[in-house]
C-alpha cells in the first residue's frame, strides 16, 4: 500500500510541476529537476522498500527461521519444521520454478516456499521428473 501511495503522490507532484511550468514560464527548470528526482526515487526507494519489508517480515516470523525438512511423494509435499508440520497437495500447487540456485514452490501467484537447489544433492533430477509427471502442474526448470 505504501508504494502505491508514494507512486500516486509522485505522479500528482509531477502533474503539479508540469502545470506550474506551463502556466508560469519564469519557473522553467523546475520540471527538469523533478524529472531527475523521479527516476532516482524509482530506482532506490521502491527496491529498498521491498527488501527492507521482506527482511522485517522474515525477522518477525519465527517459523520462517526454523530449519525445515521437505519430503516429496507423488501425492503430496510434507514440510516439517521445529514447531509445525504442513502438507501440500501437488494439485493445489500453483507452479514450481527453478530460479538461479533456488527452487520456488508457489502456493499461489504471490507466495512461495523457497528451497536451495543444492539441498537436493544429486536427487534434483529425480525431483524434476516427479514434478514433470504431475498432470496440469506448471513448471519451469533451467536446462
Amino acid at each position: 500500500p505504501w508504494v502505491m501511495i508514494m507512486m500516486t503522490l509522485m505522479v500528482l507532484v509531477l502533474i503539479l510541476f508540469t502545470y506550474v511550468d506551463i502556466s508560469h514560464p519564469e519557473t522553467r527548470g523546475t520540471t527538469e529537476t523533478f524529472g531527475l528526482i523521479f527516476p532516482v526515487f524509482m530506482l532506490t526507494y521502491l527496491p529498498g522498500s521491498v527488501y527492507f519489508g521482506a527482511r522485517k517480515r522474515f525477522t518477525k516470523n519465527k517459523k520462517l527461521q526454523e530449519s525445515m525438512t521437505y519430503d516429496f511423494s507423488p501425492k503430496k509435499i510434507s514440510v516439517k519444521g521445529e514447531t509445525f508440520i504442513m502438507e501440500l497437495d501437488w494439485k493445489k500447487l500453483y507452479e514450481v520454478k527453478e530460479l538461479g540456485g533456488w527452487l520456488l514452490l508457489y502456493q499461489n501467484s504471490k507466495m512461495a516456499n523457497i528451497i536451495p537447489v543444492e539441498s537436493f544433492g544429486n536427487q534434483f533430477g529425480e525431483f524434476k521428473n516427479l514434478v514433470k509427471s504431475i498432470p496440469e502442474l506448471k513448471y519451469k526448470f533451467r536446462e
